[in-house]
């Protein structure tokens, strides 16, 4: 829906899945990206609450905090949604095991072993069988 530009239809269903179930991280998140939705104050203190729950997972806790960020921004608390801005990059950057050195080094062994002979040689058997066949 949200895709499609029907945007009241998309903020429909969002709030009809964190309704049903309230942990639905993803739902709130996907409403702060529509980037104009304004979330009330009873949607903020909803998702403070599964924030702080012990039962969610670290992907739903990192949507809880970015939602709550914006939330907290379009009240004009910056300074509390700088915290859960931060709070929400710092658990995300503990996911994922992203270093540039790492993927430098990766890249140029890419480059290394796919050099364009190599690409040629794997077009010309992918389309010679083709061609032959043809015939």
């Amino acid at each position: 829906m949200k895709t499609r530009g029907d945007r009241e239809a998309a903020i429909t269903s969002y709030r009809a899945a964190f309704a049903a179930r309230p942990d639905h991280a993803e739902a709130y998140y996907a409403l702060a990206n529509l980037k104009t939705y304004r979330f009330s104050d009873e949607d903020r203190a909803q998702m403070k609450a599964q924030e702080q729950s012990a039962w969610i997972g670290p992907q739903e806790r990192i949507y809880f905090c970015f939602a709550l960020g914006k939330a907290y921004e379009d009240r004009g608390d910056y300074e509390t949604a700088f915290r859960f801005y931060a709070r929400g990059n710092d658990l995300k950057s503990r996911q994922i095991s992203y270093r540039s050195d790492q993927m430098e080094a990766e890249l140029k062994a890419q480059a290394d072993i796919c050099t364009p002979q190599l690409m040629q040689k794997q077009a010309d058997q992918a389309i010679w069988p083709q061609i032959r066949s043809l015939s």
